[in-house]
């Protein structure tokens, strides 16, 4: 992986309240193209250097009754949203958004039987993003689109939406550093014709959060932020480096990881509680576990290829693992079997690596739940979802796979 650092090496970035805007010759439009050059080196070689080739997409599977949904490339140079069975892993139906869509890049959200979706579109040679809602039943009705066809004003879109139950209301950030709000219903903004409701002024590849009637999301320019649903900035806090994952949201306090090597919990007053450091970039959204017997744990992958378990109080580490590569996707806790499964004696945690592994671990102990790991045929990058005792994922081929986590054994592959 490309670091930040190596790009940048040599360039020296002015902003206009740092010491250096006084400086003689430098104007501010090559500020601006400095700027943008290094912004786009700095996307390339995230995109470039080991985590996935230019505009492929990494969105993970969603579940919806029995149908598990996945955004694809598959045969095809157009992103779609495949649906399968979960029984078996045969099609059930696609849909394509109309134009040219690229890429999918952010999971799926299923919500009162409608699909919420993102796109990344090429257009004259530059990039756009949209927002699309389906109707499950019928994946090849789309219920609307933002923005509309022809009307391309939203920059790339790198995460995927969140649904506000409260407000009935899809928040997603873009690329164009701004966070939109659109009504649920028809696609329409929330407020103001453009639908941005906050211009964080750093590209937004975070998938927002909601929770407590507040939107939390991060900038590439290493901001944390939450925004009020009903207007007003309530969180800024500056983790000191790029924010690329969605935050995890527990009793006001915000769990997020960043470009810095550094994993921080944020309470409600904008400041860290503890922070931990790791050897390489926190990309994935965390997962937090309740558990009354042994604490609230912190499950986190890093770049450096291990997954953490964490004190969600103190940010001690209980155990860790060390995988071949890195650990981008954001793990799931699934059951050990069909009975009960209310407390972390009960469930295993499955991880997914770059490696192209996915891995099987007792949450408490860290011991490997599996005799070996189960093989993905490919990079897994994509974030995990459990359903019972069953785990879906993909890897970077846009190959679905079910996997029993009581073994390990896989179910089914989507390409068998």
């Amino acid at each position: 992986m490309t670091s930040f650092k190596s790009v940048t090496k040599g360039f020296r970035v002015v902003g206009p309240n740092s010491p250096g805007q006084a400086r003689p010759r430098v104007t501010l439009l090559g500020l601006l193209s400095l700027s943008l050059l290094v912004l786009a080196l700095f996307t390339f070689s995230c995109t470039q250097a080991g985590l996935g080739a230019t505009f492929t997409g990494w969105g993970g599977p969603v579940v919806s009754g029995d149908r598990v949904y996945l955004p694809s490339k598959k045969g095809t140079d157009r992103a779609n949203i495949v649906a399968f069975d979960t029984f078996d892993g045969l099609e059930q139906g696609r849909f394509t958004a109309r134009g040219e869509p690229e890429a999918i890049y952010g999971t799926p959200v299923v919500e009162g039987g409608i699909l919420y979706t993102t796109s990344v579109y090429t257009v004259g040679g530059s990039q756009y993003g949209r927002v699309h809602a389906v109707i499950l039943d019928n994946l090849g009705v789309g219920v609307w689109e933002f923005p509309a066809q022809g009307q391309d004003t939203m920059g790339p879109v790198f995460g995927g939406v969140a649904f506000s139950r409260d407000t009935n209301t899809i928040y997603v950030g873009s690329d164009d550093g701004k966070l939109y709000a659109l009504k649920a219903e028809d696609g329409t903004a929330k407020k103001g014709g453009a639908g941005w409701i906050f211009d964080a002024r750093s590209p937004i590849w975070s998938t927002p959060v909601v929770s407590g009637g507040t939107v939390y999301f991060g900038t590439m320019g290493g901001t944390l932020f939450g925004i009020r649903e009903d207007g007003g900035k309530v969180l800024e806090y500056k983790a000191g480096g790029a924010i690329a994952a969605a935050p995890w949201v527990e009793n006001g306090v915000v769990y997020v990881g960043t470009f810095s090597k550094k994993f921080h919990a944020v309470g409600p007053n904008g400041r860290a509680t503890w922070t931990f450091p790791a050897d390489n970039w926190f990309w994935g959204q965390a997962l937090l576990a309740k558990d009354s017997r042994v604490g609230d744990v912190i499950f986190v992958g890093s770049l450096d290829g291990s997954i953490y378990a964490l004190d969600a109080a103190s940010g001690r580490v209980r155990w860790s693992f060390k995988a071949e590569q890195g650990i981008r996707a954001k793990p799931v806790l699934a059951c050990k079997g069909t009975g009960s499964c209310v407390s972390l004696t009960d469930q295993v945690l499955v991880v997914g690596s770059r490696d192209g592994m996915v891995y099987g671990f007792d949450p408490i102990t860290g011991n490997a739940s599996w005799e070996q790991p189960f093989d993905a045929g490919g990079r897994v990058l994509a974030p995990l979802v459990a359903e019972g005792n069953v785990v879906y994922g993909a890897n970077t081929d846009h190959t679905l796979f079910a996997l029993d986590a009581s073994t390990g054994a896989a179910i089914w592959r989507s390409d068998e």
